[in-house]
């Protein structure tokens, strides 16, 4: 477990130090503009999407993928 910790410290921190780097360095400085309003139908659509996915990744194994036969069914490999 420790040896796992180390492995994935030893790869993270110099790639994270690089790209902190690279944003100071390379990024363009954007002036900031007027604050905008909250976006009610982006809201509710990320909410309807994001409900969309934890009840098909809920329910997944629950329910068969398509009504079609199995593929061995139908493909039969030539001899």
């Amino acid at each position: 477990m420790f040896l796992a910790i180390m492995d994935t410290t030893i790869v993270n921190v110099p790639l994270g130090l690089i790209t902190l780097l690279f944003g100071l360095v390379f990024l363009a400085d954007v002036p900031r503009t007027a604050a905008r309003g909250f976006d009610l139908v982006g809201f509710l659509l990320a909410a309807g999407g994001l409900a969309g996915v934890l009840y098909a990744l809920s329910t997944g194994g629950d329910r068969p993928r398509c009504s079609s036969p199995a593929p061995s069914a139908w493909w039969r490999p030539s001899r």
